[in-house]
Order: structure tokens, then C-alpha cells, then sequence
């Protein structure tokens, strides 16, 4: 645990020595600090095969409303070649590190502290604020509790499977291949492995005792039911299961299938890039942050993305 703000700019300074040569400037560690102690503190938790590049707008909108702000990256996550294999490391214990690391070093950042996550992210901000005592509200956005492509019955199989075979790493769009990620800091590809992770990590909260031994003051899960990433019905059970006895208010709110939102709702340059408007409209709020005016344009892409029209993908 981080008891002052010393020693939560030591940790920040650990997470970022963490990204090497091999990790895209952009995609690395964010922090965006005051000179001081603040009485809000935002922790920023990334989707899988993204980076925290795609929190740049809701961050700079935190650090602007008067919060301190980390966004720290996941364990190989954010690096130069969008076609790594190094995802094949992700397990359950090393997400929970990560998590608590990042915890450590936003508990001492100001005050309240409250955590969001989008996907993995989303899981991610479930398990530290079913385990750790420091987080008062934690926003699951779409989390990935349950992907849409493998029913629950599988998940022990499936698990043991990718545990004892080679990995397997899968397009997100056959028929895109790198266009779909391209002028994004999102990998083309998934690893199998790391899915069984994810999936591991999420039996493991559903299994494990809870850490914390308080009350958080808000967990709120966010559906979007345009959303075929993950399974809702999932994300709703879970959450009200894992947190009824756990936090003093536990809300659901629904992005609307009229929205057309896709999974990655904070991207301001992936699938939603037309859509802005409508998704800080309807999100934003939910963070508690004041969305921009209409037609305020899209954050450019810092370093110009993964297949980039430069071809550059460390700028």
C-alpha cells in the first residue's frame, strides 16, 4: 500500500521503467500529475491488445477536471512489433500483480480514489475493487468476464487446454487483418493463452474470497448492448454477485444498441471514430466528467499508430 505521495511517485517511476526500447512511446505508462496530492485520483485500466494511448482523451479530461492520473500499461502490451508473441505470458497471477501495482501506486495520489477499465481493463478494475481497500468506486466498462465465442461450460477445458498446448494467436477480423487495428496502438491478433488467462482471472474472482475487508462506495457496470465482444448476461450476474455485499451502491448502466457503439468506446480513432460525439455524450457522464462540445474533434493518434500510412509503428 502507498501511505504518501513520495512514495506513489516512486512506484509510478517503477511502472515507467518498466517500458524498454521495445515499447511504443505512446503506449507507454501515463501519469499525469498535479504538484501534489489532489482529492480525486483516476486509475485508467486499457482493453486487451490495446494500450493506454486509447485513454488519451477521458485522461487529459481527468488531469483537466483537477485529478491526478495514472494509466498504467499491461504486461506486454503496447509493444513496437503489433505482432508479437509475447501475450503467450499473460496468466492470472501476473494480471493480479499488475493490478495491485497499480493500485499501489494511485492509492497515495490524492484521495478518493476511482478506477475504470474498458474489457480487460474492465476485469482488471473488478478485481481491485473486490480486493483492495483503497478503491472507492470502480467502473466496469463492457469487462471481459466472458467473451462472446466461448459459452461458460468450456471454461475449464478450455483453460487447461491452453495450459498444457502451443498457443494459438487468431486475427480480429479474417477478413481485415491489419486494417482493422490500423491508425490505432491496438494489436491485430489475440492470443489464445491470454484469453484463458483473462478467463482464469475472472473464475478466480468468482471463486476467491475478497481481499478488502471495507465497503467501496460505487461499483458501476456499463453495457453496451450493441457490443458482440462479450456476453452482458455474464458481466450483470457477476458483478451483482461479486459486489452486492461488497460496495453500498452497485448500478448498471446501458449504452443502447440504437447507439452503435462498438466494444472500444473510449478510442476516439478506432471503429467509433465517427460516432464521438455519441459515445462521450453517453459515457462520459458515467466517469463523471463533462463531455466536450459536439463535433469537438478527435484526439489525433499519438506517433501515428500501427500501420500507419508512414509505416512507422515506433514514432
Amino acid at each position: 500500500m502507498a501511505d504518501s505521495w513520495q512514495e506513489s511517485l516512486e512506484r509510478v517511476d517503477a511502472l515507467r521503467e518498466l517500458d524498454d526500447e521495445t515499447v511504443v512511446p505512446a503506449s507507454a505508462t501515463q501519469a499525469l500529475l498535479h504538484d501534489g496530492p489532489t482529492t480525486q485520483v483516476a486509475l485508467l485500466l486499457h482493453g486487451f491488445t490495446n494500450s493506454p494511448a486509447q485513454w488519451r482523451e477521458v485522461s487529459t479530461a481527468y488531469y483537466a477536471a483537477g485529478y491526478n492520473v495514472l494509466v498504467p500499461r499491461v504486461p506486454f502490451h503496447g509493444l513496437k512489433d503489433p505482432l508479437n508473441r509475447e501475450m503467450s505470458q499473460l496468466t492470472p497471477k501476473v494480471l493480479a500483480e499488475f493490478t495491485d501495482r497499480a493500485v499501489d501506486a494511485a492509492a497515495g495520489l490524492g484521495g478518493r480514489l476511482r478506477v475504470a477499465g474498458l474489457s480487460l481493463g474492465g476485469l482488471l478494475a473488478a478485481y481491485a475493487a473486490r480486493n483492495r481497500n483503497e478503491v472507492a468506486e470502480a467502473v466496469l466498462i463492457a469487462p471481459f468476464f466472458q467473451p462472446n465465442a466461448i459459452p461458460e461450460w468450456v471454461d475449464a477445458p478450455f483453460d487447461a487446454a491452453m495450459r498444457a498446448l502451443p498457443d494459438v494467436y487468431s486475427w480480429w477480423n479474417p477478413a481485415k487483418h491489419e486494417a482493422e487495428v490500423r491508425g490505432t496502438w491496438a494489436y491485430p491478433k489475440f492470443s489464445l493463452k491470454a484469453i484463458a488467462a483473462m478467463i482464469g482471472l475472472r473464475r478466480q474472482l468468482a471463486n476467491d474470497p475478497p481481499g478488502r475487508d471495507n465497503r467501496a462506495e460505487r461499483v458501476l457496470l456499463v453495457v453496451n448492448d450493441h457490443d458482440i465482444a462479450v456476453r452482458n448476461d455474464v458481466a450483470r450476474k457477476l458483478t451483482d454477485e461479486l459486489f452486492r455485499d461488497l460496495a453500498e451502491e452497485v448500478d448498471t448502466a446501458v449504452l443502447e444498441d440504437s447507439l452503435c457503439l462498438t466494444h472500444d468506446v473510449v478510442e476516439p480513432n478506432g471503429d467509433n471514430r465517427d460516432r464521438m460525439d455519441v459515445a462521450r455524450e453517453h459515457l462520459w457522464p458515467l466517469l463523471g466528467l463533462t463531455p466536450p462540445p459536439a463535433g469537438t474533434p478527435n484526439s489525433p493518434i499519438p506517433g501515428g499508430g500501427y500501420f500507419s500510412a508512414e509505416g512507422d509503428a515506433g514514432s
